[in-house]
């Protein structure tokens, strides 16, 4: 087999080198570099200036990074320590999703703990954020915030000069006064309450003295204090029909007595009282001549009903 010159055989590999370089630059031309997600953080804080030893200080920090890359809140600072002089109290996330990106609001809380003679600038350091996707990770940063620091001491006291003050008790207060104007309101609001309630008609226990037999059984009593007489027997006869009609809402005969216990079941208990009541009245009023006052039914035996049928009437309601 015949075989090349060695110049010539030197010649064909630098040919097929040129050649695969020169491909690789072409497909490295068509192909684009990673790009990173768009992304934007902002930093929120109150005013720069005027803080002494022991403020806090809030920052918000707006977040919005391109889907689906999420914002890794396990990896933000935790409450604790930050360095010598500052620390964490509290940290607060929330998220919401939108329709190409994701929007967080980091909300810190931090407390200084430097006490200064002087007025001096002081920073909080940046925060690092961290960003995660099936495409990749990132990391970005908040920028550091700077701010004024105020002395609470005399510039030239010596620190074995400073003596730290105890706790001042608070002041008594005599509360005697308030409990008495409170006392005294409270009593004004429950009167005019009640008067209102009783220009209204809405007081519960005049309600349940305000009804048909209630009504029947006050006027009976004052025709008890009257000498007995037949009239006054007849009175008190009208008196509890008119009760058994009201609350009725019609007239009730005799012979409808059964049909008002049907609709007032809870009389129902006074059936035979009320039969005799009915006898009684039909003697006394269709009988010629009138026959006087039954020995064995006197003016209290009627009111004795009368009271009977209230206390119906106050169960009832």
């Amino acid at each position: 087999m015949a075989t090349l010159p060695p110049i010539w055989t030197a010649t064909l590999v630098r040919c097929f080198c040129l050649e695969a370089m020169l491909w690789a630059g072409l497909a490295g031309a068509d192909s684009e570099p990673p790009r990173e997600p768009f992304h934007s953080v902002g930093l929120s804080a109150p005013r720069t200036f005027g803080y002494v030893l022991g403020d806090v200080i809030e920052h918000e920090i707006a977040v919005s990074i391109e889907r689906p890359y999420t914002l890794e809140t396990a990896l933000l600072p935790k409450p604790g320590q930050v360095n010598e002089w500052l620390e964490v109290r509290a940290v607060d996330t929330r998220g919401r999703r939108q329709k190409n990106r994701n929007d967080y609001v980091i909300g810190i809380r931090y407390q200084i703990f430097r006490a200064t003679k002087a007025t001096e600038a002081v920073t909080i350091p940046a925060v690092p954020l961290h960003f995660h996707s099936d495409a990749g990770s990132f990391e970005d940063r908040t920028p550091a915030w700077q701010f004024t620091l105020a002395p609470l001491i005399p510039s030239r006291a010596r620190d074995d000069e400073i003596v730290i003050r105890p706790d001042r008790e608070p002041m008594p207060y005599a509360v005697a006064p308030s409990v008495r104007v409170l006392g005294l309101s409270l009593a004004g609001v429950l009167a005019v309450s009640c008067y209102l309630a009783w220009r209204c008609d809405a007081l519960p226990f005049r309600n349940r003295n305000r009804g048909p037999f209630a009504n029947a059984l006050r006027a009976m009593q004052q025709l008890g204090k009257r000498p007995p007489a037949a009239e006054s027997y007849r009175a008190a006869l009208r008196l509890l029909h008119r009760a058994l009609n009201d609350t009725a809402g019609e007239t009730v005969f005799a012979g409808r007595l059964e049909h008002f216990f049907r609709h007032q079941p809870a009389f129902a208990a006074s059936r035979e009282k009320l039969a005799r009541f009915f006898r009684l009245s039909q003697q006394m009023f269709f009988t010629s001549p009138a026959p006087p006052i039954p020995n064995e039914y006197p003016l209290a035996w009627l009111e004795t009903l009368c009271r009977e049928c209230r206390a119906i009437e106050r169960n009832s309601r």
